[in-house]
């Protein structure tokens, strides 16, 4: 049993670091700097095969959780302004990703 417990745990430890998660999180607000709450923030692939989707809150914050690292794009669509895209490159977790 205990020759079985280093192996196994590095097989843990890598697919835990294979697998890592991360989380973007930002602002959308309008051109006076005023928060725009419920606006449709999306983040997908190129092919779609990865897709998020969430609203932002009355603050106008919004947070996309567990997405696999590699390159996106992230748009933002509300009532009142045009639609917005922007590639992403998600290495790690991003915070201050805003829109105006």
């Amino acid at each position: 049993m205990k020759n079985f417990a280093a192996p196994f745990f590095i097989l843990m430890l890598t697919i835990s670091v294979t697998y890592s998660q991360y989380t973007i999180k930002g602002k959308v607000n309008n051109t006076f700097s005023v928060a725009i709450p419920n606006a449709r923030i999306t983040l997908f692939n190129s092919d779609t095969s990865k897709f998020f989707e969430v609203r932002t809150n009355n603050l106008g914050n919004y947070t996309i959780n567990n997405i696999a690292s590699g390159a996106y794009n992230l748009g933002v669509a509300a009532i009142g302004k045009n639609y917005k895209q922007i590639p992403v490159t998600v290495a790690n977790s991003i915070t201050g990703l805003n829109f105006t």
